[in-house]
């Protein structure tokens, strides 16, 4: 797969020219995609598909309606920390979708839902305390609930404290209730916080020839007893197909000093191949430049950091997406 450095270098010097940009790729999110690629996208782990498995299986919208599957997409997204998953879950049991009905065990998802800020979530506690589901009814819980959830951005929430205060009004450009939040941008720059143990990731759509790059900074690094803090940026193709990986990673707890590497990954993401760990060491706050260029059937992934080029990695398949991931750290990625 690996041509001689200096032929790529030559090819990465003729193919990208002075000057060469690419317009920001689109971002494509699991709503977006076919079922088979859900699943599979699902089956490697990826939490945001197993949220949407979650969402078709329970809603019959993109897949056909089943409460078993829904139950077992939606456990297992709400056990990755997928808070629409908590909530779709804490449905499922205070209905008995699926499963034995279980009114404690509901409220427990969507407590958990709820104290990380989840509206939905809130105003499923406010139906709760109003109708006393499964405890005694509490108006006053009730009530906070419902208005932090209209606050919140919950149509269905907004629509109620309407008809309890007529005066109230739901505030400009409310945070759309059901969207999982994985990321902020400011001023083209997109700041990912992955939890500690959480990988949180986003996909984008690549031009037909992409050519451009990535710039990718850790800000932070997070502890957890079994994940090691790292950040990537992937191409892959949409099947998934194999993936070309450029990675930064903690190399030992409590350091402050990342390691990096470029690989390619098997579709089932286990058999890795093309391994090359970079030079050097990498620092927190430091920027890395990953370069991604098609032409003629060829793909080169080009790692640089101060202007030095330190890699590049040829590529056999067509990438179709680029992802961003981010696990146990604060990362930030801009797109050039």
């Amino acid at each position: 797969m690996q041509k001689n450095l200096s032929t790529l270098l030559l090819c990465l010097a003729s193919c990208l020219g002075a000057g060469a940009t690419a317009g920001e790729p689109v971002e494509v999110t699991m709503a977006d995609r076919p079922l088979p690629a859900v699943n599979a996208w699902a089956a490697l782990g990826d939490r945001q598909a197993q949220g949407e498995l979650c969402r078709r299986y329970k809603t019959g919208q993109g897949a056909p309606r089943s409460a078993a599957d829904a139950l077992l997409h939606c456990g297992r997204g709400a056990a990755m920390g997928l808070r629409s998953a908590q909530v779709w879950l804490g449905d499922l049991y205070l209905a008995g979708e699926g499963v034995a009905r279980d009114e404690a065990l509901a409220y427990q998802w969507y407590m958990t839902a709820a104290e990380a800020g989840q509206a939905q979530a809130k105003f499923s506690l406010y139906r709760i305390y109003e109708m006393g589901l499964g405890r005694p009814a509490d108006r006053p819980t009730a009530a906070r609930y419902l208005r932090e959830a209209a606050e919140g951005g919950d149509l269905q929430a907004i629509e109620a404290l309407k008809k309890i205060e007529a005066g109230w009004r739901p505030p400009v450009d409310p945070a759309p209730a059901q969207a999982e939040v994985h990321y902020l941008k400011e001023q083209d720059v997109l700041h990912f916080t992955g939890a500690p143990g959480m990988f949180t990731s986003a996909f984008y759509r690549l031009a037909a020839a992409p050519r451009g790059q990535v710039a990718l900074t850790v800000r932070e690094l997070k502890n957890d007893p079994q994940w090691a803090a790292m950040a990537s940026v992937c191409v892959v193709a949409e099947a998934p197909s194999d993936f070309a990986c450029f990675k930064l990673f903690r190399t030992a707890p409590d350091s402050a000093v990342l390691g990096a590497s470029v690989n390619t990954l098997s579709a089932d993401q286990k058999a890795e191949h093309d391994r090359a760990d970079l030079p050097g060491q990498f620092t927190v706050d430091q920027t890395v430049l990953v370069g991604i260029d098609a032409e003629a059937g060829s793909t080169l992934l080009r790692v640089s950091i101060d202007g030095r080029l330190i890699s590049v990695h040829q590529i056999d398949f067509r990438p179709e997406l680029i992802r961003l991931g981010c696990s146990t750290a604060v990362c930030e990625f801009k797109f050039e």
